[in-house]
């Protein structure tokens, strides 16, 4: 009989990505998702009607109704979970604090309080490079001190951390924690920069930068980051309970701001319109995954560069008509890249 995996976030972009990770390696998925009004249903809906044609099982369900989510585990015995959802987003955060902190911290704190009830001891958690604050121009490692955070998801997606190893040391849980580092390719959220602007600049619409452009980003394509959680998953297989460990998952290859808007023009085929304005304190500098802890420990390494990686996602937006659905609207800026 096959064994279960259990996704949260089953619909986003990530969560969705992953669901075919674990299929291709043979497991039987089941995910929860409680298609949370960030961003439109349709879409989630559209990604899970797909997965469903492949035997996922996806249930609507808010983790954070702790016992309809117990007896969901009971119910399916998955062997572990993979914890991909919550509220994104650095600048959603800041206007609506109280969201962004209820479904990261505490839908995190129920996860892992079903967790240990059920008997469920192998966790996934998806956490954040904003963790690493505003960031220099130096690789940020897992072992860096603690950086203040910037906004309400990223103290979420630190304070989380605390937790899972709060866990893992009283409760015998294992618990793998990801730094995600900027996740971008076909499926991308709607709200993030590479998607938005890549419309954008199709629609001839102004794009606004905040910054001189000279910010850089870790940006990684979405099946090397399923890749990443996929090692540290397998990597949990060999671990003792109370096993607890942090890894950057990203490109190890930062790109400046300006030069990600060349390169998304490149590939739309159009010249950017853009507006410079002030930069904004909740924005990092730099974030640059150094990746020797996961390289070594887990035998990651990003395959796909920048340019074929933004190429798949304009051609998925193309093919999908996704271009002309999710809208062309500036409700954001490259200046303010969604780390997550």
């Amino acid at each position: 009989m096959e064994a279960t995996l259990l996704i949260t976030g089953l619909g986003g972009f990530i969560g969705s990505h992953l669901a075919r990770g674990l299929l291709d390696e043979g497991f039987r998925v089941v995910g929860v998702d409680n298609f949370d009004p960030f961003y439109d249903r349709s879409l989630k809906q559209d990604t899970l009607a797909d997965l469903s044609a492949c035997g996922v099982e996806c249930h609507d369900l808010d983790v954070r109704d702790m016992p309809s989510f117990c007896a969901l585990i009971e119910k399916t015995c998955p062997i572990g979970i993979m914890h991909m959802a919550g509220r994104p987003g650095i600048s959603s955060s800041i206007d609506d604090p109280a969201g962004s902190i209820g479904m990261n911290l505490d839908a995190l704190w129920s996860i892992l309080e079903a967790a240990r009830i059920t008997g469920v001891h192998s966790l996934c958690i998806a956490s954040s490079s904003s963790v690493y604050g505003r960031g220099t121009s130096h690789m940020q490692s897992e072992d860096d001190a603690p950086a203040c955070p910037l906004c309400p998801y990223a103290a979420a997606k630190r304070g989380g951390e605390d937790l899972c190893h709060a866990w893992a040391a009283a409760f015998g849980l294992r618990i793998a924690i990801l730094r995600y580092f900027t996740v971008y390719g076909p499926r991308q959220r709607p709200d993030m920069a590479i998607g938005r602007f890549m419309r954008m600049i199709d629609a001839g619409q102004e794009v606004t930068i905040y910054g001189d452009g000279t910010s850089h980003r870790d940006y990684t394509f979405a099946a090397d980051t399923v890749a990443g959680t996929l090692a540290a998953r397998q990597y949990l297989e060999g671990t003792e309970a109370g096993f607890f460990r942090r890894w950057n998952i990203g490109s190890g290859a930062p790109v400046m701001l300006g030069d990600l808007v060349e390169a998304i023009a490149e590939v739309v085929g159009r010249r950017p319109i853009l507006e410079y304005q002030p930069s904004r304190d909740c924005d990092a500098v730099f974030t640059w995954a150094d990746l020797e802890r996961a390289g070594g420990e887990l035998g990651y390494a990003p395959a796909i560069c920048l340019e074929d990686g933004l190429r798949q996602q304009w051609e998925w937006l193309r093919g999908t008509g996704s271009v002309q659905r999710c809208g062309a609207t500036n409700s954001g800026t490259l200046g303010s890249v969604s780390a997550d």
